[in-house]
C-alpha cells in the first residue's frame, strides 16, 4: 500500500484547502520530513490519512469532529493511494454546523472509496481496511511506527515490557484468563442443574401417564367391533329411507298423474276456441289487402301531382319576391347616376379655376414644387445655423480665456502647498499604526477564542461533574442492592445446607426402617424414636440461590462498568482543567508581551477584551486622521495635474475657433448663391421669409389640383360602371317575369286536375292508412294463428308426459316392492344374529319386520319406529365417537412417553458431557494458575519478535548487530544485550549504545513489529513518529546514513521531527507555518 496525494480541507490548524502530492515529493527523493513548531499540525497529518482510510484517529482521547478547524462547518480529506496495482481515492467529510450556523446534534459524516479508471472513477462498495486488508490496529502499527516507544521498550524489565507487548498483542485479552475460566465453570453447573431439573419435571408427568400397549390393543378390539356394528346400522338406515323415499314417490306420482289428466281436457277445449279466433282473422286481413290493392295505383298518381302543385306555388312566391327586388335595385341604381353626373361636373369647375387663378401649375408639378420648397427651407435654416455657431464662438473664446487666467491662478496656490508636505513620512506612520493595529486584532482574536473555548470548557467541567455524581450515586445504589444480595445469598446458601441435611436423614431414617436396624448405629429401630420431616424440595432451594448468584454477577459487571466510567470522567474532567490552566497561561503570555497593555496575572476576561477595543479604536482614530491627510493631498496632487491638462486644452481649442471661423463665413456664401438660383426658377424676387411662403402656397394650390383630377377620373369610372349595372339588373327583371308566367299556366292545370277528380285531401296520407290497416290485420292474424300453434305443442306435450308418467308408475311400484322384500330380510338376519350389543334395536326391528306403508296403520308404525331408531342410532355413534377419541388419545400419551424416555436419555448424556467439560475447566484453572500463562504467551511474542528484529538488523547495519536476552530461564528477570560483530561479537548493554545505535536498534523493532502485523500486504509508505529529540550530531549523521538506507529500497519514509539539525539534511521537508492566530499553511523546502 502506498500513499500518491492527499488534500485537506478545515482540518484543526489547516484551514482552507491544502494539498500534498507524496509522488511530485518522490521524484526528488523518497524521503521526506514533516516539520513545523510544536501545534503547527505534524502529526495532524498523520491522523488525516488515519480519517480517510478508517474513520478513526492515530491521537488517543480525539474524535473526529475535535478535527474540524474552530469556527468552520465542515471538514473534508482526499486521500489518493494504491494497492496491488490498482489506484483509489479515499473521500472524507464531516459536518458540524449547518448554514444558519447552528451545531447538528449528530454530526454528518460522509466515507465514499472510489476506484480510478481510465478516464474517470467511480464509487465502490467496499471498505479500504477490505481492500488494504489491514485494519486500523494493524495499520497504526505497520505504517506509523513510534521510534520513541520501542526505544522505552529496550531499556525495560521483563515487568514493565508486559503491559507494552499487550498493545503489540493482536488476540484476545489474555490478562483476565482466571476469571473467564470461573465464569464458564459457573455457567456449566447453572446449565447441569437446568438439565437434571429438565428430567425432574419429564419424570413427574410421566407417572401420572400409565398407558402400556396391552390397553391400547384392548380398546382399539372394542373399537373395531362397534364401528363394524355401527356400518351395519347405517346399512339399515339406508334401506329405511329408500324404502320410506320410494313410497313417497310413488304417492306423488300418483297425484301428478291425476293432475296431468284434468290438464289434458283443458288445452283440448283451449285449442277448439283458437281456431274458430284463427278463421276470422284470415277473413278481415284478406278484406283490407284487397283494398289496398284496389287503391295504390290511382293515389300513387295523385301523390306525383300534388306534390308538383307545392312545388309550383313555392316558386311562384319566390319569384314574385325576387322581381319585387329587382325594380327597388333599378330605382336605386338610377338615382345615384343622377347624383355622380352632379358630382363630377362640379369638380370640372374646381380644375378650370385653379389652372385660371395660377398659370405656373402647368409647368410644375405638386412634387416639384414640394422639392424646391424643401431646398430653399434648407437652405435659409442652413444660414441661421452657421450665424448662431458664430456668435457662440464669440462667447465661448472669451469664456476660455477667463477660465485660463482662474486655473494660472490655482496653479500657483496648490504648488506652494506641494512643497510643506512631507508624503514618506505620512506614509510611514501609517504603516506603523497599522500593524500595530493588526497585532491587537490578532491579540483580540485569540483572547475571543480563548474566552469562548474557557466557557465551553467550564461547561464541559459541570458537566461532567454532573455525570460524576450520577455515577457516584448509582454507585452507591448498586452497592447497596449489592450488600442486600450478599445478604439473601448467605440466607439461603444456609437454607440450602440445612434441607440438605434434613434430606440425608430422611434418607438414612427410611433406610434404616426397611433394613429394621440403624444404619448408623446398628440399634434396633423400635428401640429409638425415629422420625421423618415432610418432603423437602431442595431443587427450589438450588434453583432460587442460582437465580440470586446471577443477579449478583450481573450487578458487580455493572458496578465495574460504573466504576470504569467514573474513572474515565475523573480523568476527562483532570484532563480539562489542565487543558484550561494551560490556555490560561498562553494567553496571559501573550498579552503581557504588549508593553502598552496593562500587566496582566489572573485569566482574561471580557473585560481585557473591552480594553483591547478601546486600544484598537484610539490606534485606528489615529490612524483615519493620517489616512484623511494623505488623501487629501493626492486629491490636491490630482486637481493639479487636472489644471496642467486643461490649460492644454484650452489652448486647442482656441485654435480650433479660429479655424471653424473661416469656414463658417465660406458656407454662408455658398448658401446665398443656391438660394438666388431658386428664386429665379420661380420668377419672383422677394425677401427669403416672404419668398419661402409663396413657394408654400404655391405647393399646396398643385396639391388642391392633382386631387381635382383624380376625383373627376373616378367618378366618370363609377358612372360608366354604375350604367353598366342597370342594364344587368333589367335584363333579370324581363326574364324573371317570363318564368313567373309558365309557373302560372302550370298551377291552373293541377287545380282543374283535382277538382274534376275530388280529390280534396293529402293522398299520401290516405294511401299510408290503408297500407297500416292491411297490415294490423295481417299481424293480427299472425298472433292468433302463432298463439293456436303454442296450444297444439302444449297439448302434445301434457298427453306424452302422462303417459311417460304412467309408465314411471308401474315400474316404481315394482321398485318399492322389492326394497321391502329387502328390508324384511336384512332386519330378520339381523335378529338371528342376536348380537348382545344390538339388544336395544331388537323391538324396533321387529316393526320394521313387519312394515307395510299401503296400509295406513303399519305406516304410523314405521314412522313412529323410524324416529326411535333415529335416536338410538344418534347415541350408539356418540359412544362410538367417545371411544374413538380415547382409543386416539391413548395412542398420542404411548407416543409422548416414548419420546420422553429418548429426551432424559439426551439430556443425561448432555449432562455426562457437562460434567466432562467442567471437569477440564477446573483442570485448565489449576494449571494455568494465576500468571503464568500470560507471562508464556507474551514471553513468546516477545521471542518472535526478537527473531524479526534480528532479521531488520541484518538488512539496516549489515549484520553487525543482533539482540539476545539474559536469564532466559527466569522471565522476570529477562533484559535485552546486544552483539556486536565488528568487536568479536561482544555482548553490551542497551543503555552503552549511542544515541544513533539506539535509534537503529529501536528502528528494526518498530519494522518487525510492522512486518509481524502486515500478514501478506506490501507495506510502501511508512511514517517514523517523532524520536529524534535526543541525537547529538553523530548520532544524526547514523540514522541519515540508515534512512537514506532504507529509502533505496523504493519505500516512502516521512520522519515527523522538530529537529532541525536531522531535517535540514533531508532532501524534502513538508514545512507547516504556524501563525500568530495559530492558523496554519504548508510550504516545501527543498535541500
Amino acid at each position: 500500500m502506498k500513499i500518491h496525494e492527499m488534500t485537506v480541507v478545515n482540518i484543526a490548524s489547516l484551514k482552507g484547502s491544502h494539498h500534498i502530492d507524496f509522488d511530485q515529493v518522490a521524484k526528488t527523493s523518497n524521503l521526506f520530513a514533516i516539520t513545523g513548531p510544536t501545534g503547527s499540525g505534524k502529526s495532524t497529518l498523520l491522523n488525516c490519512i488515519s480519517l480517510a482510510l478508517y474513520g478513526e484517529v492515530y491521537k488517543k482521547g480525539s474524535s473526529s469532529a475535535d478535527f474540524v478547524t474552530m469556527g468552520e462547518s465542515f471538514g473534508e480529506i482526499d486521500l489518493k493511494f494504491s494497492h496491488s496495482g490498482k489506484r483509489y481515492i479515499c473521500h472524507w467529510k464531516l459536518k458540524i454546523r449547518k448554514k444558519n450556523g447552528d451545531h447538528y446534534k449528530k454530526p454528518q459524516l460522509t466515507r465514499t472509496l472510489f476506484k480510478i479508471t481510465e478516464n474517470d472513477k467511480e464509487a465502490i462498495d467496499k471498505s479500504p481496511e477490505d481492500i488494504i486488508g489491514l485494519n486500523f490496529s494493524q495499520f497504526c502499527k505497520t505504517s506509523i511506527l513510534n521510534q520513541g516507544e520501542f526505544a522505552k521498550f529496550l531499556k525495560s524489565s521483563f515487568v514493565e515490557r508486559k503491559d507494552i507487548l499487550e498493545k503489540f498483542y493482536e488476540g484476545d485479552d489474555i490478562s483476565n484468563l482466571n476469571v473467564i475460566l470461573k465464569d464458564r465453570i459457573s455457567k456449566l453447573s447453572t446449565e447441569k442443574e437446568m438439565y437434571k431439573n429438565q428430567v425432574l419435571g419429564i419424570n413427574q408427568a410421566m407417572n401420572e401417564n400409565d398407558i402400556n400397549e396391552e390397553k391400547l390393543k384392548e380398546l382399539e378390539n372394542r373399537y373395531q367391533v362397534k364401528k363394524h356394528l355401527k356400518e351395519k346400522l347405517d346399512e339399515l338406515s339406508k334401506l329405511i329411507k329408500d324404502y320410506h323415499d320410494q313410497y313417497q314417490s310413488v304417492y306423488n306420482l300418483s297425484e301428478s298423474q291425476e293432475s296431468l289428466k284434468a290438464e289434458i281436457t283443458r288445452c283440448h277445449e283451449e285449442l277448439n276456441q283458437a281456431t274458430e279466433k284463427s278463421k276470422k282473422a284470415k277473413e278481415n286481413a284478406d278484406t283490407a289487402k284487397q283494398n289496398y290493392q284496389n287503391n295504390k295505383e290511382k293515389l300513387n298518381t295523385a301523390i306525383k301531382k300534388f306534390d308538383r302543385k307545392n312545388h309550383i306555388e313555392k316558386q311562384k312566391l319566390s319569384l314574385e319576391s325576387q322581381l319585387e327586388t329587382l325594380n327597388t335595385d333599378v330605382k336605386l341604381k338610377e338615382t345615384t347616376i343622377d347624383q355622380l353626373k352632379k358630382q363630377h361636373s362640379t369638380q370640372v369647375f374646381n380644375r378650370d379655376s385653379l389652372l385660371k387663378e395660377s398659370p405656373l401649375l402647368d409647368k410644375f408639378t405638386s412634387f416639384e414644387l414640394a422639392d424646391l420648397e424643401h431646398q430653399f427651407e434648407t437652405l435659409y435654416n442652413n444660414k441661421i445655423s452657421t450665424l448662431d455657431q458664430i456668435k457662440k464662438h464669440f462667447e465661448e473664446i472669451s469664456s476660455l480665456k477667463k477660465d485660463q487666467a482662474s486655473f494660472e491662478k490655482t496653479k500657483k496656490e496648490l504648488k506652494k502647498l506641494w512643497d510643506r508636505f512631507n508624503l514618506n513620512s505620512q506614509q510611514q506612520t501609517q504603516k506603523n499604526l497599522a500593524k500595530d493595529r493588526d497585532h491587537l486584532q490578532s491579540l483580540k482574536n485569540i483572547v475571543e477564542q480563548g474566552i469562548t473555548e474557557s466557557n465551553l470548557r467550564e461547561k464541559n467541567i459541570k458537566l461532567t461533574r454532573e455525570k460524576i455524581s450520577k455515577i457516584e450515586h448509582l454507585i452507591k445504589e448498586k452497592k447497596a442492592t449489592e450488600r442486600e444480595l450478599e445478604i439473601d445469598t448467605i440466607a439461603l446458601e444456609k437454607n440450602l445446607q440445612a434441607a440438605k441435611r434434613q434430606c440425608h436423614v430422611n434418607e438414612f431414617t427410611q433406610e434404616s426402617k426397611e433394613k429394621g436396624t440403624c444404619v448408623i448405629c446398628g440399634q434396633d429401630i423400635s428401640e429409638l424414636n425415629l422420625s421423618t420431616a415432610g418432603e423437602i424440595d431442595i431443587n427450589q432451594w438450588t434453583v432460587q440461590l442460582e437465580q440470586k448468584n446471577l443477579k449478583l454477577v450481573s450487578l458487580r459487571e455493572s458496578l465495574n462498568e460504573l466504576k470504569l466510567k467514573l474513572l474515565t470522567f475523573q480523568k476527562e474532567k483532570q484532563s480539562l482543567a489542565e487543558v484550561q490552566q494551560d490556555e490560561t497561561a498562553r494567553l496571559r503570555q501573550k498579552w503581557n508581551q504588549i508593553t502598552d497593555l496593562p500587566l496582566l496575572q489572573g485569566s482574561i476576561n471580557q473585560e481585557h477584551k473591552v480594553i483591547l477595543d478601546n486600544k484598537i479604536d484610539k490606534i485606528e482614530s489615529k490612524r483615519t486622521q493620517l489616512e484623511q491627510k494623505i488623501i487629501q493631498f493626492n486629491r490636491d496632487e490630482q486637481k493639479l495635474n487636472n489644471i496642467d491638462f486643461q490649460l492644454s486644452e484650452i489652448a486647442k481649442r482656441l485654435k480650433s475657433f479660429i479655424l471653424e471661423e473661416d469656414k463658417l463665413q465660406d458656407r454662408i456664401s455658398e448658401l446665398e448663391l443656391k438660394k438666388s438660383k431658386i428664386k429665379k426658377s420661380l420668377e419672383k424676387e422677394h425677401e427669403d421669409s416672404e419668398f419661402l411662403k409663396y413657394v408654400s402656397s404655391l405647393t399646396k394650390k398643385a396639391q388642391s389640383l392633382q386631387n381635382v383630377t383624380k376625383e373627376i377620373e373616378r367618378l366618370a369610372i363609377e358612372i360608366k360602371a354604375s350604367t353598366e349595372t342597370l342594364q344587368n339588373l333589367l335584363k333579370q327583371a324581363s326574364s324573371k317575369k317570363q318564368d313567373f308566367n309558365l309557373y302560372r299556366d302550370e298551377l291552373n292545370s293541377l287545380q282543374n286536375y283535382f277538382r274534376e277528380e275530388e280529390i280534396n285531401y293529402d293522398p299520401s296520407i290516405r294511401l299510408r292508412e290503408l297500407e297500416e290497416s292491411s297490415e294490423k290485420f295481417q299481424e293480427n292474424f299472425l298472433k292468433i294463428n302463432e298463439h293456436l300453434k303454442k296450444i297444439q305443442v302444449k297439448y302434445a306435450e301434457t298427453k306424452s308426459r302422462y303417459e311417460t308418467l304412467q309408465d314411471s308408475l308401474k315400474a316404481l311400484i315394482n321398485t318399492t316392492n322389492e326394497t321391502q322384500v329387502e328390508l324384511q330380510e336384512f332386519v330378520g338376519g339381523m335378529l338371528n344374529d342376536n348380537n348382545s350389543q344390538l339388544e336395544e334395536f331388537f323391538e324396533i326391528l321387529k316393526k320394521f319386520k313387519q312394515a307395510d306403508l299401503q296400509s295406513q296403520n303399519n305406516s304410523q308404525v314405521f314412522h313412529q319406529s323410524r324416529a326411535i331408531y333415529v335416536e338410538k342410532l344418534s347415541q350408539f355413534s356418540e359412544s362410538l365417537e367417545n371411544l374413538s377419541q380415547e382409543f386416539t388419545r391413548s395412542q398420542i400419551l404411548l407416543k409422548q412417553k416414548k419420546e420422553n424416555e429418548k429426551k432424559i436419555s439426551n439430556i443425561e448424556s448432555k449432562i455426562e458431557k457437562l460434567k466432562e467439560t467442567e471437569n477440564q475447566y477446573e483442570a485448565l484453572n489449576l494449571l494455568i494458575g494465576k500468571d503464568e500463562f500470560r507471562n508464556f504467551v507474551l514471553a513468546r511474542i516477545e521471542n518472535l519478535l526478537l527473531q524479526q528484529t534480528n532479521k531488520e538488523l541484518d538488512q539496516l547495519c549489515q549484520g553487525r548487530y543482533r539482540l539476545t536476552q539474559t536469564h532466559k530461564t527466569n522471565r522476570l528477570l529477562t533484559e535485552f544485550l546486544v552483539i556486536d560483530h565488528f568487536y568479536g561479537a561482544q555482548k553490551r548493554k542497551i543503555s552503552t549504545l549511542s544515541g544513533g545505535e539506539t535509534f537503529m536498534v529501536s528502528l528494526a523493532l518498530a519494522l518487525a513489529l510492522a512486518e509481524m502485523t502486515r500478514g501478506k500486504t506490501q507495506i510502501d509508505s511508512l511514517f517514523i513518529d517523532e524520536g529524534f529529540g535526543t541525537l547529538d550530531q553523530d548520532a544524526i549523521e547514523d540514522v541519515l546514513e540508515l534512512l537514506i538506507d532504507m529509502q533505496n529500497t523504493g519505500k516512502q519514509i516521512g520522519l515527523i521531527s522538530h529537529v532541525k539539525k536531522l531535517t535540514r539534511r533531508i532532501p524534502v521537508n513538508i514545512n507547516l507555518i504556524k501563525s500568530e492566530s495559530g492558523l496554519s499553511d504548508i510550504e516545501f523546502i527543498m535541500n
